[in-house]
């Protein structure tokens, strides 16, 4: 859409009955920075009830299309009412005029200036029609980090090393004769050590498989934190319950965010009966971890996550930025891959990363590569 076709109209069939909003999907133009105005008008045709209102697009000149839901005059989500199979006419216009309203509610009239003008288009990806119900989540509008981008592709991404963590992976009571439909690769969850291509197994937890019992041993009593790493590309965030069995009983309680992050989200427990909400477990040795995840009738989104592994961290080990993904360093790759046997690397028995690291470090200890004769 453009100064010289300016204007969108089609028609749709209300598919239920119920309240509902609008949003639209768009993109602009990589050299355009400005709000762009759009005016809206839905009708009911056949009740003949037309809703209008003016909003403002920001200037979207990402790689990803933006989202927005349409509101009112007055500021808020424009929403209505349909029965099924009512038809309905949508027409989006840019708009010509800029309205501001003052402290004093008088309207000020402000005309883009021909500069802007010439640049002002708005590409329409898709609209989509939501029930307005106690699902609805500004997660659906609100974009979620996927990866680093750099030279046309995402760059790896990973957590920080974490002191004397205990790993467990989410699938380690799951396996037998036969692996689970609910042990799955994901294709865009990509948290692989460097130097492979072996993908992570991950527990897909939904309907068909609700809850989930890990086991670990702690290797002395005090307090322990659980981080859980999941992966949540799809749906709006929502609760996961914990019940921790030590000899003592703990409830615990996260939420799943929204993640679409490329190498998966973290999150604490916190106790749900802690007048402090604690996010510490006291744990002697042993233990067991069921984690549920809510029913759909029962939750306001739809309850679907991928688990990939939980760390139990002794609470003096613990920082809030072991929560949090950065760009790889290469560095910290070394160490991870390449000298876990006290820095003796056989070249034999190693990833081609390991060797070609050993070359190079050969090489350069030497003085770099001998004069050609």
């Amino acid at each position: 859409m453009d100064e010289n076709d300016n204007n969108l109209e089609f028609e749709f069939i209300a598919k239920q009955n119920g309240t509902n909003l609008i949003i639209l999907n768009y993109h602009t133009p990589d050299n355009f920075d400005q709000s762009i105005p759009i005016e809206i008008e839905l009708t009911n045709i056949d009740r003949n009830q037309t809703f209008k209102s003016e909003n403002i697009l920001s200037a979207c000149p990402y790689l990803f299309v933006c989202r927005q839901a349409i509101i009112t005059d007055e500021g808020r989500i424009l929403s209505f009412d349909a029965v099924t199979d009512d038809p309905f006419r949508l027409r989006i216009q840019l708009s010509s005029k800029y309205n501001y309203g003052d402290r004093n509610r008088r309207q000020l009239e402000v005309l883009p200036t021909n500069t802007s003008k010439q640049f002002e288009s708005l590409n329409v990806n898709t609209i989509t029609i939501i029930p307005f119900d106690n699902r609805w989540s500004y997660d659906y509008i609100e974009p979620g980090f996927v990866c680093n981008y750099k030279n046309n592709e995402c760059t790896t991404s990973n957590f920080p090393l974490i002191s004397e963590g205990i790993k467990i992976e989410a699938e380690a009571e799951m396996f037998g004769p036969e692996k689970p439909a609910q042990i799955v690769e994901h294709p865009k969850y990509n948290q692989v050590n460097p130097g492979t291509d072996t993908r992570p197994l991950l527990v897909h937890l939904n309907d068909s498989l609700q809850l989930i019992d890990i086991r670990g041993t702690v290797p002395k009593p005090g307090p322990y934190y659980f981080m859980l790493n999941y992966y949540q590309p799809k749906n709006p965030k929502f609760n996961i319950d914990a019940l921790i069995q030590n000899g003592h009983l703990y409830s615990g309680v996260a939420t799943l965010e929204h993640c679409p992050n490329n190498v998966g989200c973290r999150v604490a427990l916190k106790q749900k009966d802690s007048e402090w909400n604690s996010t510490a477990f006291t744990i002697q040795k042993n233990f067991q971890i069921t984690l549920k995840i809510p029913t759909n009738e029962n939750s306001p989104n739809v309850s679907d996550a991928y688990l990939d592994y939980i760390m139990v961290i002794p609470a003096e080990n613990f920082d809030e930025q072991s929560l949090m993904s950065g760009p790889s360093d290469g560095h910290k790759n070394i160490m991870v891959e390449c000298i876990k046997n006290n820095y003796f690397i056989d070249t034999k028995n190693t990833t081609e990363f390991c060797r070609s690291l050993v070359f190079s470090t050969t090489v350069d200890f030497n003085g770099g590569a001998l004069p050609c004769d």
